[in-house]
Parts: structure tokens; C-alpha cells; sequence
């Protein structure tokens, strides 16, 4: 008997592209799949189409809640699954049509597979997502290799890009972070890893990232609320890391990269004044994270970065970054 795979669908004002979405996951080649659709309290039609497309198509399920996040509605979906295996779909995204025949026919004996991603632009076209399995090819991974790979940062994060065993989920209570809205896929997608004894890998992009005007749009305001999340962020994985050094220093260095592609783009937006201001009241955040690096791990940029920012030598920093964007 074909094995169930439920796909979580977390919903919140997405009118405009839920209907297309969910078309890609009835569409599928694999038939035996549960919808699991989970309005967030969506203030637009969007609980309306899911319960009309419900009506044409059993195999789709709504459930509906009031507002508390997309950790908060995959987390509703996850205890709602009746699936051997698992899966997350954002709702502005799709799959192609072979995505889940293609995870069933790979995962075999496997505790989860990673696939490959697309970004799919407004204006039809379709770009390979930055990452570095795009020259692999498909099989087995290193599962260590693989979490070094995630906690350095130089792979897809994203929690949509993995078919999941749901027992091991649900065994291990491995629950999005309710409290985070930043780095909660990372933190899930770790977690994760962590609680498996092996992965494999299909080497082509199953999963349509479609970038949409919010996902294209990196205001400032959005730049410097993510920044604040950082130390939060960083002391939860530590915490699931349990002290185990080579991973925390990966980590670290994860972080001292993004931070610096951060203020090198707030260099590039902002004039030295308003850097200096917005870095200073920052800084009151992330030095006591920064602090606790060990920087003989980290190369001369990273040192110099961090050396700036612990002694608030903003004139040089703003110098440094914008020397970066050239």
C-alpha cells in the first residue's frame, strides 16, 4: 500500500496565490497525500478558497485559527498529520507535479530527503537557488557533513526543502519555535538533523520559490528587527547543541558572516551618520553575543569586524563595509 505524506500548508492573507498553490499539491503524480491547510487568521478570502477547494477535493483539510504565526500554524498541521512522511509548502510557493513521487521513490530507508529549489521571479523566469549540492548528484549524503554545512550557513535552511519522517517528529516533540519569527526554519530544520541517522539528496529543484514583492523588499526596518533576533536566535541553538565546541564555532562564524552582509547593506543605504546611529543602538544588543566569540576560529575580515564593533570603532566599520560594496 502506498505509504501517506501529509503536506502542511500554513495560510495567511494569501488570496492572490493559495488557489495556485494548492492546484500544484492536488496535481501531484503521488496521489496518496493529505492537504493539511491551516489559516492563520487571514483577514483577506483566503479560509474561503481553501474550504471551496476542500469541497471539490477530499484529500484536502482546513483548519482555522486565529493569528499567532507560521510556527504557530505548522505546528497545528504537525499534530493534525496522519502521514508516514511529511512535508511544508509555503502558500505563495509550489512543487512540481513529480515533487512527492520523487521524495517517495528516494526516501527508502532514509530518516528524511533534501531536494533542491527554484526561485520563480514575477516575470516568468527561473533561477537556480544559491546552494552548494548544486553539483551533486543524487544519493546519499554525509549526515555530519550536512550539519556542519547547515550551521556554516552555506546551504538552504529552508524547512520546505526536506521530506520528514513524521514518527520521528512526533516522537521527539521537534515543534517550530513559537517564540521566534526570525531563523525558526533553521532552528526546526537543525533540530532536526540532530535527532536522524541518515539523508539523501535529490539533485534537481522540486520546490517553485515564487519572489513575490514582500520576499524581494529588504527595507531597513526589516534589516534591523532581524539583527535584534540575533542573540535570541543563537542561544536557543546553542542550547540544542549542547556544548559540542566545533559546532558552536560554525555557528558562530554563520553568524559573523550575515551580520556583516547586513552592515554592509545598511552601509550602502544609509549615510555615515545614520549608520553610526543605527549601529551604536545595535551594538547595545549584539556586543554581549559578540563577546563570546572565540576569534582565533575566525579569519582576518571576521576579526576585524568584530574587533569594530566590540570597540565601537563605528567611523572605521562604516569605512570597512562600504569598501566591501565595492
Amino acid at each position: 500500500m502506498e505509504k501517506l505524506v501529509s503536506i502542511i500548508v500554513p495560510v495567511y492573507n494569501a488570496e492572490d496565490n493559495i488557489k495556485r498553490c494548492l492546484e500544484s499539491l492536488i496535481n501531484q503524480t503521488y496521489e496518496n497525500i493529505e492537504i493539511i491547510t491551516v489559516n492563520d487568521g487571514s483577514k483577506d478570502n483566503s479560509l474561503q478558497i481553501i474550504q471551496d477547494i476542500a469541497l471539490s477535493d477530499n484529500r484536502v483539510k482546513v483548519f482555522d485559527k486565529s493569528n499567532g504565526g507560521v510556527s504557530s500554524a505548522r505546528n497545528l498541521g504537525i499534530k493534525n498529520a496522519g502521514g508516514k512522511y511529511l512535508m511544508f509548502v509555503d502558500a505563495d510557493d509550489l512543487i512540481t507535479s513529480d515533487a512527492v513521487e520523487n521524495c517517495i521513490n528516494s526516501v527508502s530507508d532514509f530518516d528524511a530527503v533534501q531536494f533542491l529549489m527554484n526561485s520563480v521571479y514575477s516575470d516568468g523566469s527561473v533561477g537556480l537557488y544559491t546552494n552548494i549540492y548544486n553539483d551533486y548528484n543524487d544519493g546519499e549524503l554525509d549526515l555530519n557533513k550536512v550539519i556542519n554545512l547547515l550551521l556554516s550557513g552555506q546551504v538552504s535552511c529552508g524547512s520546505c526543502t526536506y521530506l520528514y519522517k513524521t514518527d520521528i517528529i512526533k516522537n521527539k516533540n521537534l515543534l517550530f519555535d513559537e517564540e521566534l519569527d526570525y531563523g525558526e526554519d533553521f532552528l526546526f530544520v537543525l533540530n532536526y538533523m540532530l535527532n536522524i541517522d541518515s539523508i539523501t539528496l535529490i539533485a534537481k529543484p522540486l520546490y517553485q520559490y515564487c519572489e513575490t514583492e514582500t520576499s524581494l523588499t529588504r527595507g531597513i526596518d526589516n534589516m534591523i528587527r532581524n539583527l535584534k533576533k540575533f542573540p535570541l536566535l543563537r542561544n536557543k541553538v546553542l542550547h540544542i547543541l549542547g556544548g559540542n565546541d566545533e559546532y558552536i564555532n560554525l555557528y558562530n562564524m554563520q553568524i559573523s558572516r550575515k551580520l556583516i552582509i547586513y552592515y554592509s547593506n545598511l552601509a550602502k543605504m544609509l549615510n555615515r551618520k545614520e549608520f553610526k546611529k543605527t549601529i551604536y543602538d545595535l551594538n547595545k544588543t549584539l556586543n554581549t553575543m559578540l563577546k563570546e566569540f572565540d576569534l582565533n576560529k575566525f579569519g582576518k575580515g571576521a576579526k576585524l569586524f568584530i574587533y569594530l564593533n566590540l570597540n565601537n570603532q563605528l567611523n572605521l566599520l562604516y569605512l570597512y563595509m562600504r569598501a566591501i560594496n565595492h
